[in-house]
């Protein structure tokens, strides 16, 4: 399950970070290499779009049915983000934006499917010595000088 979600994730920020770089492009000519690097950018988008979708996927038979619905928002949230990367004419959004929504979904997965460990209570103080051995006149090896 780890590996399937370390997958998925790993896909989508793929995804998330190519978008943001073609709305750059989009946005500023000055960001592109060359003509080709758009188009480029573009044909990439693609192929992480579909490298998202299929690993989260592959991740909805291994997820337990109370996180289908956040995998379902993962998967919507990775539909919005290619609308941007679609076409030159597409719409307009922040690059940080279209990647924060995407973090967000992922980490409401994460967290439905590894749900947080709570911090150890802390319990009595330990008794004995100090872990760096007895303070100064407290005993050890050597006889206390006179």
């Amino acid at each position: 399950m780890r590996a399937a979600f370390a997958d998925g994730q790993s896909a989508v920020l793929k995804l998330g970070l190519t978008v943001g770089i073609s709305l750059d492009m989009r946005r500023d000519s000055t960001a592109r290499l060359d003509g080709e690097d758009l188009p480029a950018q573009f044909r990439q988008a693609r192929s992480d779009y579909f490298a998202a979708k299929v690993a989260l996927e592959r991740l909805w038979p291994l997820c337990p049915q109370e996180a289908h619905p956040r995998l379902a928002e993962l998967s919507d949230a990775v539909t919005a983000a290619f609308s941007y990367a679609r076409s030159v004419a597409g719409p307009h959004a922040r690059p940080e934006d279209v990647e924060g929504s995407l973090q967000r979904s992922l980490r409401a997965l994460s967290d439905q499917i590894f749900p947080p460990v709570p911090p150890p209570t802390t319990g009595p103080p330990a008794t004995g010595p100090p872990a760096n051995g007895p303070a100064a006149g407290e005993g050890g090896d050597r006889p206390a000088s006179s």
